[in-house]
């Protein structure tokens, strides 16, 4: 049985904090983990998709999935504006 995942104080605490996260430096990790990607990519746990703007233009397609629902919310939100 498969439960689904509801964590709506954590997701908003994610929100907050992962910006600041990547004005301290996480946003170099989180290009350094995409870079030389290509093609086809499929990201689990997206979150707030944060990581949506460093991904290469070799990249032709992305798929990311978030279960939690507050969290996919905000990463479609993300996903829009990088577009």
């Amino acid at each position: 049985m498969t439960e689904p995942v509801r964590h709506p104080l954590f997701a908003r605490f994610y929100a907050w904090l992962a910006p600041l996260e990547d004005m301290a430096g996480v946003a170099e990790h989180r290009r350094d983990l995409v870079s030389g990607l290509r093609g086809e990519v499929l990201e689990l746990g997206v979150g707030t998709g944060l990581s949506f703007r460093h991904y290469p233009p070799e990249v032709e397609r992305l798929r990311a999935v978030e279960p939690e629902p507050t969290m996919r919310s905000k990463a479609i939100k993300t996903a829009r504006e990088v577009a």
